[in-house]
């Protein structure tokens, strides 16, 4: 395992990585949703079928994204009320690669 003081310091800066890239990755989210919706506004930017497809496909990017955001966040908040870091970190990161599996699995059966 990388030195506390560097993990720390990698795990911040992977969030705050995949925290900026939530904002375009979020913004796609909400246009091709929009677009499914009111296909008659979004015409001009997507159809109705190229925004379903674009809405299936960005939704895995957008849970390993929001996930990892959320769990950094719930991992400090555990680790402030003093369980061990090594258990923590090894609940979370389980919890995170089945949920990013499950989320995989799904879209890959349609």
């Amino acid at each position: 395992m990388l030195e506390s003081k560097a993990y720390e310091k990698f795990l911040a800066k992977l969030n705050r990585i995949f925290a900026w890239l939530l904002i375009p990755v979020l913004s796609i989210n909400f246009i091709s949703g929009y677009a499914i919706l009111h296909p008659r506004i979004f015409d001009w930017i997507i159809t109705k079928p190229s925004a379903f497809r674009l809405h299936l496909n960005i939704q895995p990017l957008t849970i390993v994204l929001v996930s990892f955001h959320a769990f950094y966040y719930i991992r400090i908040r555990i680790l402030q009320k003093g369980f061990q870091k090594k258990y923590v970190d090894l609940f979370l990161g389980i919890c995170y690669a089945i949920l990013n599996f499950g989320v995989f699995y799904l879209r890959l059966r349609g």
